[in-house]
């Protein structure tokens, strides 16, 4: 079984990508990172000159996670990999991630994720495992999960108009339509970052919170109700798109900026409803 990894880059810190590097690097034959245009080119550059092995593509401008990840998809697809992992530039897999996921790949498996630890928040997602050390699940987040890339490729790849957040479940989801399972091992595979995570006390209650800047409240809103409409039915369907609701005020009581993200979530909230991805919102701020 041949298996490559992909690591996406915005603005990266060195000291944590070399670790991400070093913590996959032996555990595949390659490793492509795809830079989403970095301010932080230079750096960048140093970094490849010590890793030479390393594949590297800079976009001209950032195009969002999902365009990054279908570059990874195409290497996979032209170098002939079975599978490909994927991991954000701040993650740091365990040394025997890769083995415990080959132990249990099958060609039905879309996707493998595993038990992951938010470096912020000190919090291990962690599903609850009944029967044995494989759970099948819903969808997988992006980093520190396995792809089947004849499966993905089936799929069509990773969807572009999303830009950001949401991707990875989507994928999920169009796997599990597609007649792929998507699973869980019971292995603490992934050090992690959830956005800039943080532990929140209210009303005699823990919570945690992203925290992420407030136009990422846009796209969760947006996409991941978008997706809710798309691959579920009936009640389910309507518990998804309630939950993003909840999670938006949830969003603008815990966080800060409380009015900006109220706009966001809010506008977010009117273009998931309406399916409507036509809005690149980081190009509106930042091109």
């Amino acid at each position: 079984m041949r298996i490559c990894a992909g690591i996406v880059l915005y603005n990266p810190d060195i000291q944590r990508l070399e670790e991400n590097v070093l913590a996959i690097k032996d555990q595949v034959e390659e490793v492509l990172l795809v830079d989403n245009a970095s301010k932080n080119e230079k750096e960048i550059r140093v970094f490849l000159e010590e890793y030479k092995d390393l594949h590297y593509i800079r976009l001209e401008k950032n195009f969002g996670i999902a365009k990054a990840l279908n570059h990874i998809l195409k290497f996979a697809i032209d170098e002939n990999y079975d599978a490909y992992v994927t991991l954000d530039q701040d993650s740091v897999c365990a040394s025997q991630l890769i083995e415990k996921y080959t132990e249990v790949y099958k060609a039905d498996i879309g996707q493998i994720s595993c038990n992951i630890h938010d470096r912020n928040t000190g919090i291990m997602d962690k599903v609850d495992f009944e029967n044995g050390d494989i759970h099948e699940i819903e969808h997988c987040i992006t980093s520190g999960c396995i792809n089947n890339t004849s499966a993905v490729k089936r799929c069509g790849g990773y969807n572009e108009s999303l830009f950001i957040d949401g991707v990875d479940i989507e994928l999920s989801c169009n796997l599990r339509k597609h007649g792929y399972r998507i699973i869980c091992i019971n292995y603490d595979g992934l050090l992690h970052e959830f956005g800039n995570g943080m532990n929140v006390q209210l009303l005699n209650k823990k919570l945690s919170a992203a925290n992420h800047v407030p136009w990422r409240n846009y796209y969760t809103r947006r996409n991941m109700i978008y997706v809710a409409k798309r691959y579920y039915t009936g009640w389910e369907r309507e518990k998804k798109v309630i939950k993003q609701i909840i999670y938006g005020i949830g969003a603008v009581i815990l966080e800060d900026k409380k009015i900006t993200r109220m706009k966001y979530n809010i506008q977010g909230i009117r273009d998931g409803i309406r399916k409507d991805l036509s809005r690149n919102l980081y190009d509106e701020l930042y091109n």
